[in-house]
């Protein structure tokens, strides 16, 4: 990129700005930059050559942290304007959710690069469904009376610490968010055995589920997913909506039982169409509202 005027490079005036800009910071905030970023591809010339500048104009260190990201591929091509290969967010926010979205986009570490795909945003979206899932079960489980420590209560604790534990080490390790959430998903997987558990007649350990609850929020809270979901609260009349809930799966239960399948199919399906997904288990039918 040539300047009209000079004939000099432009992005030699982007050093010059920076490096500029950098050193003014430096000399009225007392110290050295903490950290400086752009794509891998600003690696060199640029932010090699505003290196050069600023410590040879000031003497002292440029930047202590840098931190140049991956591109968004498309079939392994780089996302650009002149390949016409791109896609704006508010457009990919009309099909997935902003949770699936950023979810997608912490994927992977952010020095490496991302391939976009429509199967791995659906997959993103299911994900999401899947964490939603969890978060409701978790709450399920707080509302449930009972404080016996069991061994399946202390497997869930040391899932938790384990998961939290692995989860700080992963983002301590240059901000490896890909690694990051497979943590998250040990612990949303130990929460649902536990859940299988109680369902299966074992008594609650609140103590427990609220470990497993902070860790799994901490993480979600520092990753930015799914903070609606924790934030819902339950309305005035749930208990009446969660009673009859009880009757219509039990009705359900009942035709299944009579082999009146096409009525219980009918029930589902009715549901589903409300927003309340019907999950049945070895241990018997339950139900969540859609997203939640």
């Amino acid at each position: 990129m040539k300047d009209n005027l000079s004939g000099q490079s432009g992005l030699d005036g982007v050093h010059h700005g920076i490096a500029v800009l950098t050193a003014h910071h430096d000399h009225f905030a007392g110290g050295d930059s903490g950290h400086l970023g752009g794509g891998s591809d600003l690696i060199f010339p640029h932010h090699e050559n505003e290196i050069a500048q600023s410590e040879g104009c000031t003497g002292c260190k440029f930047v202590n942290y840098w931190l140049h990201n991956g591109f968004i591929t498309i079939n392994s091509e780089k996302m650009s304007k002149s390949l016409n290969n791109f896609f704006l967010a508010k457009d990919v926010l009309e099909e997935y959710s902003g949770d699936a979205l950023r979810y997608f986009l912490l994927s992977v570490q952010y020095r490496n690069p991302l391939d976009y795909s429509r199967d791995r945003l659906d997959e993103a979206e299911k994900n999401m469904e899947r964490l939603s899932g969890v978060i409701g079960r978790l709450k399920e489980l707080a509302a449930k009376e009972g404080a016996e420590k069991t061994d399946a209560s202390r497997s869930l604790e040391k899932a938790a610490e384990e998961s939290l534990k692995a989860f700080h080490e992963a983002m301590d390790d240059d901000f490896n968010t890909g690694l990051a959430t497979g943590a998250m998903f040990d612990l949303a997987k130990a929460i649902n055995i536990y859940r299988t558990a109680v369902d299966g007649g074992l008594s609650v350990d609140h103590e427990s589920v609220e470990k497993a609850r902070t860790a799994l929020k901490t993480i979600m809270d520092i990753l930015g997913i799914l903070e609606e979901v924790w934030e819902k609260t339950d309305s005035p009349d749930d208990k009446s909506y969660n009673d009859l809930m009880d009757v219509i799966l039990a009705v359900r239960q009942t035709a299944r039982k009579e082999k009146m399948y096409k009525i219980a199919d009918e029930i589902r399906d009715r549901l589903d169409a409300a927003g309340i997904v019907i999950e049945d288990t070895p241990t018997g039918a339950r139900w969540k509202r859609r997203g939640v």
